[in-house]
């Protein structure tokens, strides 16, 4: 794997991409996922990317969970701007 070593940490993750097509979103154990967390996480895609879309791979940290608003916006069209596809690790 290439890491282009282009890497945001937010409250509760880490993104960094790690090809030109793919970001790697480490999310933190025992966090609620909120909304403002989620809108965090489309920023960076968007610092990174500069409006490109991306495969996401999600680590998703321990006793992680989204609450409502966020996995509504994860589906969202809006919430797709930046991203082709989800695949999650779960832990």
């Amino acid at each position: 794997m290439n890491v282009l070593n282009k890497t945001i940490k937010t409250n509760i993750a880490t993104i960094t991409e790690i090809d030109h097509e793919t970001l790697l979103i480490d999310i933190e154990a025992g966090q609620a996922l909120e909304l403002k967390d989620y809108q965090q996480t489309m920023d960076a895609a968007y610092t990174l990317g500069g409006g490109v879309k991306y495969y996401n791979l999600a680590n998703i940290g321990e006793f992680t969970m989204p609450d409502h608003e966020a996995r509504i916006a994860s589906i969202s069209i809006e919430g797709a701007k930046y991203k082709i596809a989800d695949a999650f690790i779960i832990t």
